[in-house]
């Protein structure tokens, strides 16, 4: 857990000592809809989950900025077998992870900015409950959580005032959440900073 804190903290002091560098400083809050992707397929759960932590832009030139970010998240998931074209889910995995995004800012204007990079989320508990719902389903088995996940975003951001930003963005995961299951994170979210500083 220190790592991440330090993490965030370095790439923050690299940047206030370059003379050169515009950086600003805030919270940030969110929801999401969040779930897996099964095999290249979308399998998202009707969860809603929220975020909260800090937020950073660091201007690099007229064009481009860098925004780190140190998030709370809270998500849910959930996989199964599937029989026929009917999918019948048998475990559902809730999650809390601490996360670090790392987004390449496009500037196109003042208030609107495209957004891409990667995430790295480091979990901090889970909670699974099974639910048997196949003969090929093993309510004994255990569900080994992957402590980390990477990831990448891809958004939009909206900076109605110098203080504000809004911000919607998608996000892909490349890790396994279960060993045992070829599933990734998904998530839609719409996140709300305010810069203190």
């Amino acid at each position: 857990m220190r790592k991440v804190f330090l993490i965030f903290i370095t790439l923050l002091l690299i940047n206030k000592v370059s003379a050169q560098s515009e950086t600003k400083i805030g919270l940030k809050f969110g929801v999401h809809y969040s779930g897996f992707t099964d095999g290249g397929e979308i399998v998202l759960a009707d969860s809603f989950g929220f975020h909260a932590g800090f937020i950073s832009e660091i201007l690099l030139s007229d064009k481009f900025a860098l925004q780190p970010e140190l998030l709370f998240s809270q998500r849910k998931g959930q996989d199964g077998t599937k029989i026929g074209d009917q999918r019948k889910f048998y475990f559902v995995s809730e999650r809390n992870y601490i996360d670090l995004p790392l987004n390449l800012k496009y500037l196109i204007s003042d208030k609107f900015h495209v957004e891409i990079g990667p995430q790295f989320s480091f979990l901090l508990s889970d909670k699974n409950t099974i639910t048997p719902s196949s003969s090929d389903s093993n309510p004994d088995s255990e569900l080994i959580i992957n402590g980390f996940d990477f990831s990448a975003n891809l958004g939009v951001s909206f900076n109605p005032s110098e203080k504000i930003i809004i911000q919607l963005r998608l996000n892909h995961g490349f890790s396994k959440v279960v060993e045992t299951f070829d599933s990734k994170n998904s998530m839609i979210s719409l996140g709300l900073g305010y810069f203190i500083f």
